[in-house]
């Protein structure tokens, strides 16, 4: 309904999110000295105000990417699994991200969290069987093979 200004607007939130994440991470007593640090950086870096301003999606996988690290962080292994098998609906970067963040709740020997894992895949195929009939549309149907905006 708002278009490309609500795009826009939702991304600044999405923005102001990652921010408060990653002053998360700086200890108590260099937050209150350093916290004006992370918007500058994040703001004054060209492609990620670029891709604020197109209405794009990575903000949005950013902010979840910060997040599967903030709770792997703080041993949080079931959010971050959980978060993590939502992400290949947002950005196909997730490959990248999927493996380091298993790896290390593998390392963490927290085996309980790892089924997990498979939480969005199975909600999206039970989802898409209901309203598409067509449960396997995750793995039969990928995003951006054949014509796209983007091209073939």
């Amino acid at each position: 309904a708002m278009g490309l200004a609500g795009m826009v607007v939702f991304d600044a939130l999405i923005a102001i999110a990652i921010c408060a994440v990653i002053m998360g991470f700086l200890p108590e007593e260099r937050r209150r000295m350093w916290w004006w640090s992370v918007p500058v950086f994040l703001f004054f870096t060209p492609i990620f105000v670029w891709t604020l301003i197109s209405g794009l999606t990575e903000p949005l996988f950013g902010l979840a990417s910060v997040l599967v690290v903030h709770f792997l962080w703080r041993d949080r292994f079931v959010a971050a699994m959980v978060l993590l098998s939502i992400m290949p609906f947002i950005r196909p970067e997730y490959v990248v991200l999927a493996p380091l963040a298993i790896g290390y709740v593998v390392s963490q020997k927290a085996w309980k969290a790892l089924p997990w894992a498979l939480t969005g895949v199975i909600i999206f195929s039970a989802l898409s069987g209901i309203v598409l009939g067509r449960p396997w549309a995750f793995f039969t149907e990928p995003t951006y093979l054949g014509s796209t905006l983007y091209g073939k």
